[in-house]
Order: C-alpha cells, then sequence, then structure tokens
C-alpha cells in the first residue's frame, strides 16, 4: 500500500507530462477526485477494494484518505508526510517524513513538478499512446517491483482517469478516479485531520 502510494503522487503530478496532447494539462492548478482501488493478487481468490477521495494542488499538497474498508490516509505538504488511521474509535498520526517511502515520494513530486525530463527519463522509459502514456521502469532502478505502469487521460477534463500497475509477480493494482473536478477551491480544513482527536 505504500508503494502504490508513491506511485500515485507520481500519476496524480504526471498529468503535466501529457502536455505533448493537449495544453490544458499544463493549467491544472488542483484537482480533487473520489477513486475505487482494486488490487488483484495471485494469492488471493478475491480482489481487495479500497474506495476514497483525494485532493490534490500543485503547489506540494496531496491529501489521500481511504474510506472504506478501513478510514485512514495520508497528507502530504510541502516536504512533510503525515499518516493516519484509526484503531476501533481511536486516531494515530504519525509524522513519516523521514521514512524511506515517503522521502521517495517527496522526490518524485518535486521531479514531476518541475518536470525535469532528465531525472524522469533516469527512472522511466515513457510511452505515448493515444489518450495514455505508459512507464516502463528503467533496469538500473534499484529495489523496482514494477514492470509497467499505464495512466489514461479524459483530455477534455485533462484528469486521469485510470492507472494500471502492473508487478512483475503478476499482481496489479487498478485505481479507477470518477467526479473529479480540477481548479476548484480545495476544502480549508483538510489539515485538521492531524489535530482531531
Amino acid at each position: 500500500m505504500k508503494y502504490i502510494l508513491i506511485c500515485l503522487t507520481i500519476f496524480l503530478l504526471a498529468v503535466s507530462s501529457y502536455s505533448f496532447q493537449t495544453d490544458n494539462f499544463s493549467k491544472v492548478e488542483s484537482i480533487s477526485s473520489d477513486f475505487v482501488m482494486e488490487k488483484q493478487l495471485s494469492i488471493a481468490q478475491k480482489p481487495l477494494i479500497s474506495k476514497g477521495h483525494f485532493y490534490f494542488k500543485n503547489s506540494g499538497f496531496l491529501y489521500w484518505s481511504y474510506d472504506s474498508p478501513f478510514v485512514s490516509g495520508y497528507l502530504l505538504e510541502d516536504s512533510k508526510v503525515y499518516s493516519w488511521k484509526y484503531i476501533g474509535s481511536k486516531k494515530k498520526v504519525e509524522d513519516i517524513t523521514k521514512q524511506t517511502y515517503a522521502k521517495r515520494m517527496v522526490e518524485f513530486i518535486y521531479m514531476f513538478l518541475s518536470m525535469d525530463m532528465e531525472k524522469i527519463s533516469k527512472v522511466y522509459n515513457v510511452q505515448e499512446l493515444e489518450n495514455s502514456l505508459e512507464l516502463y521502469p528503467k533496469k538500473n532502478v534499484k529495489g523496482n517491483t514494477l514492470e509497467k505502469i499505464k495512466l489514461s487521460f479524459d483530455l477534455e477534463n485533462s484528469v486521469v482517469t485510470e492507472v494500471d500497475i502492473i508487478d512483475k509477480s503478476g499482481d496489479n493494482t487498478i485505481i479507477k478516479f470518477n467526479n473529479s473536478l480540477t481548479n476548484t477551491d480545495i476544502p480549508s480544513n483538510l489539515r485538521d485531520i492531524l489535530n482531531e482527536k
């Protein structure tokens, strides 16, 4: 789940890299969307399904919240990363900024925000398709377990509609985004999740 969040952060920011098709993506300042994540594991008979919502601002803010099957989430603000989850009726909030995967998440966010194609091309081979991009991690990427990442786009509304993450093991995760809105106000109280009891 932690690695998926890193990948999702890349995907949400990757919309700006799709400007070879339309200038609309470069004008996206914020996104809010519902999502359904379906993880198909070779060791499980049925897919694991999670649902939730996210808010993203290209100033370096990401709020990713799961509503089911468990209430939990992540908040990324500037270079700080927090996680929260409920254990029974008690909420546990943790500053995970110094954890390796959180550091990688921040690095990827700033790499894609700056659209540093030199750094991006060190990590991925990018294939452009109609209404989609396929990212193939390069063999020199340390600790890589991914085979391929496919991003599908709604060009008219400048949003990612689906992400398909295919693991080398054959497991895959499909994330479908719906009710997506761009350049609308992001609720100002999202950070309150860190302080609520």
